[in-house]
């Protein structure tokens, strides 16, 4: 973090500074690269300094081969989803428009901070899922129920505020009326924030468990049906077929992970995530329906406000006690 956050910073300053002042996309794609060469210098710096490697004597090139041996499937996972999360924009600039592309990507964008914030969970919950692995399944059971859990209480709510602000939203966020087109595309894929959180928490289950084959397996499967769906849908719907596409895709991805997750951890359920985030979320989505015509931010805060008071009535009534929330969270 120490590292990550100010050399991120400044390169949202630059780049924000050079597209003010009529910068090239060249330009910052040079603020982008150069930030990223600064980060890697600067981790390579403390990680030498920190575990001083010279003190150790020769390298074993055995562990060497080792590792990049093993690593060689995690490669493979993120080379295919890099190819598979850019697909649709590739697509929509051969089958449709510019202005599709952007819309897409604007519509995307909305939903990049919850994706963050999985990213953050399961990167932080991770190591306790391998020890629990490795001590028994019951254990990473337990875990993974208490990350879903975690990340319903996010991302129903989310999605629900999505579909229901989209256009006012891209409004605030983009400072343009003709941003509002890609309202219907962001109605559509708000889904995927509920599908992302749930295969985020079983892929992690599948990696926790040395099954990284059968992850690799599965996003070779959501390429091809995404390629497959994507040509058809953005060439018949154009943009919305793009949403469709993705929304789709995402499904296909969830299904997959529910078999191979089921033989690691024994009578995984999903249900019991969903029902007080959801009760919550409709009470939110009320709010926000009469409050429509107010100030956007306002009726946000408000309304989560609103998501939360609910949320914590309903656990405190399962539970018996609000003041036994801390534990069934974080114990």
């Amino acid at each position: 973090a120490l590292v990550q956050v100010p050399v991120n910073l400044l390169k949202v300053l630059g780049t924000c500074y050079l597209l003010w002042n009529g910068g090239a996309i060249i330009q910052v794609v040079g603020v982008i690269v150069a930030a990223q060469l600064l980060i890697g210098l600067a981790l390579l710096i403390v990680t030498v300094r920190e575990l001083q490697p010279w003190q150790s004597g020769n390298i074993d090139t055995s562990v060497v081969r080792s590792i990049v041996k093993q690593s060689t499937t995690f490669v493979g996972i993120d080379t295919v989803t890099a190819w598979w999360t850019s697909l649709n924009v590739v697509l929509l600039s051969k089958l449709a428009t510019e202005t599709d592309v952007g819309l897409y990507n604007a519509a995307n964008q909305l939903m990049v901070p919850l994706a963050i914030f999985y990213q953050s969970v399961m990167v932080a919950a991770f190591p306790i899922m391998c020890r629990k692995f490795s001590m028994s399944g019951e254990g990473l059971k337990r875990v993974s129920n208490r990350l879903i859990e975690l990340l319903m209480i996010v991302a129903i709510p989310g999605t629900i505020g999505l579909i229901m602000v989209a256009a006012p939203a891209l409004e605030f966020v983009y400072k343009k009326e003709g941003f509002v087109e890609a309202a219907d595309v962001v109605r559509i894929t708000a889904a995927i924030l509920i599908l992302k959180a749930l295969t985020f928490a079983m892929g992690h289950v599948l990696l926790a468990g040395s099954r990284e084959i059968t992850t690799l397996r599965i996003v070779i499967v959501d390429l091809i049906v995404g390629l497959f769906l994507g040509w058809i849908l953005i060439s018949l719907f154009g943009l919305i077929g793009a949403a469709v596409a993705a929304l789709l895709t995402r499904i296909v991805d969830f299904v997959q992970h529910v078999h191979p997750v089921r033989k690691i951890v024994v009578n995984f359920e999903l249900k019991g995530a969903f029902w007080h985030p959801l009760l919550a979320s409709l009470a939110m989505a009320v709010f926000l329906y009469l409050v429509q015509d107010g100030n956007l931010v306002v009726n946000i805060f408000a309304a989560a406000l609103v998501y939360f008071v609910t949320l914590i009535a309903f656990e405190s009534w399962a539970i018996g006690g609000i003041r036994k929330l801390p534990t069934r969270y974080f114990s």
